[in-house]
């Protein structure tokens, strides 16, 4: 009896200690993004900044006064994806057309997302020291902040994202078939806010097929609930315009990600306020139209894209106030990406890596986002959070089972968490 008495309250202390660090990580994140917001300039203030703000913030408004998914309030719209502007039209609905409030719940959204990545290491990792490695990786990705501090869409689809990859893990160690079903909802949602992942679901259904169908009936679920979630929208935009499709900007990103819109954009239907799908499908035709008459070209710009988003060339501050940030972000992920080389390489570390499904799935994650995005525009760092914040746990991962495997090296390091 008395066994069982210490072990009860063992087991609450190690949960209240982990409540505290929780509590401790929110706070201080929570407080680095308001100083960072002030600093910014945008925090407090009514402000609508123009292109994608503006749009966001006026089709939000336009939902929540139930005049439907518009910019001037009569014509339908989908050029954008739908999953922000309904986050936002719920708010507006509470609180009113004011900005305020969306700066106040990307924050907390903001500080939990740091919460969600640091579950997702003690998932993959007990080493303390690699736990503090992780953290300082994330926390010191300043372009989120940034992005906490405007009216778009990468916070809640950063948030969605941490999510669907934490209950997918939990759901691999765990068989709880409450983490599948999380994952396939926030996955769903993820789609609506970033539709570069409406691929995802079937991407990971042809993997499971490769994996001797161990994962089949998983992916089957994941693929059947993503996809009743976006289907009414998909349905509404057959009915209006007349495809499907869950955004009509796919060609432009397509023009600007291979440096297209000079060469022949006066040849492409600008009547994108009469019929955006039609003009989006005939920007997608010459885009591949030229992709493949110009293939060597075409996989020039794919490969910058693709270092774009890894890398971070460009930061999202477009005033240059964090030039000493933006160059140490990419000397970071520099870092990153050969300490995978190295320590991956190292007695067959990556082969034991392979045997593991959490490292799969996050690697395949990895390899659809910077696969599919690096055909589109890369050169904004806001893109990249999808592609590095992976990147960060592949690297955690990896050495985690370096270290396993030096058990010499393992003993000299404080690796294990209380």
């Amino acid at each position: 009896m008395e066994s069982v008495l210490r072990y009860n309250k063992l087991k609450y202390d190690k949960s209240m200690f982990h409540k505290k660090i929780y509590l401790t990580l929110f706070c201080v994140y929570l407080a680095v993004e308001l100083i960072y917001g002030f600093y910014v300039g945008n925090f407090g203030k009514n402000l609508i900044l123009k292109n994608d703000t503006l749009f966001y913030s006026t089709a939000g408004w336009n939902i929540s006064r139930g005049v439907g998914y518009t910019f001037d309030g009569k014509t339908p719209n989908a050029t954008y994806q739908v999953g922000y502007p309904l986050f936002l039209a719920f708010l507006f609905k509470i609180f009113g057309n004011r900005i305020l409030p969306v700066f106040i719940a990307q924050y907390l959204m903001g500080a939990f997302s740091f919460i969600l990545f640091y579950r997702i290491v003690e998932e993959i990792t007990s080493r303390r020291l690699l736990k503090i490695i992780a953290l300082f990786l994330y926390f010191t990705h300043h372009v989120i902040f940034f992005l906490n501090a405007f009216v778009l869409s990468e916070p809640l689809g950063l948030f969605m994202f941490l999510i669907f990859i934490l209950c997918l893990i939990k759901y691999l160690k765990y068989r709880n078939k409450i983490y599948l079903l999380l994952a396939s909802f926030s996955c769903g949602y993820l789609i609506l806010v970033r539709n570069v992942f409406q691929a995802l679901p079937p991407f990971l259904l042809i993997f499971s097929f490769f994996g001797k169908r161990k994962f089949l009936k998983e992916c089957l679920v994941l693929l059947l609930i993503s996809f009743i979630l976006v289907a009414p929208y998909a349905v509404r935009n057959k009915i209006i315009f007349g495809s499907y499709k869950l955004s009509f900007i796919t060609g432009k990103n397509l023009f600007e990600g291979m440096r297209l819109q000079e060469k022949k954009s006066a040849q492409i239907s600008q009547d994108i306020a009469k019929n955006p799908a039609k003009a989006d499908a005939e920007r997608f035709k010459f885009w591949l139209s030229y992709a493949l008459k110009h293939p060597l070209e075409t996989l020039k710009n794919y490969a910058k894209n693709f270092i774009n988003l890894l890398f971070s060339i460009n930061t999202a501050d477009k005033n240059h106030h964090y030039s000493i940030l933006g160059f140490f972000l990419i000397f970071k992920n520099v870092a990153v990406f050969i300490g995978i080389i190295i320590y991956g390489s190292m007695r067959r570390t990556f082969l034991n890596c392979l045997g593991k499904n959490d490292f799969v799935f996050i690697s395949l994650i990895f390899v659809y986002y910077n696969a599919i995005f690096s055909f589109g525009i890369c050169r904004d760092g806001r893109f990249g959070i999808f592609s590095q914040i992976p990147l960060y746990l592949i690297f955690v991962f990896i050495l985690d089972q370096y270290l396993k495997r030096n058990p010499r090296i393992d003993n000299i390091l404080p690796s294990k968490s209380n």
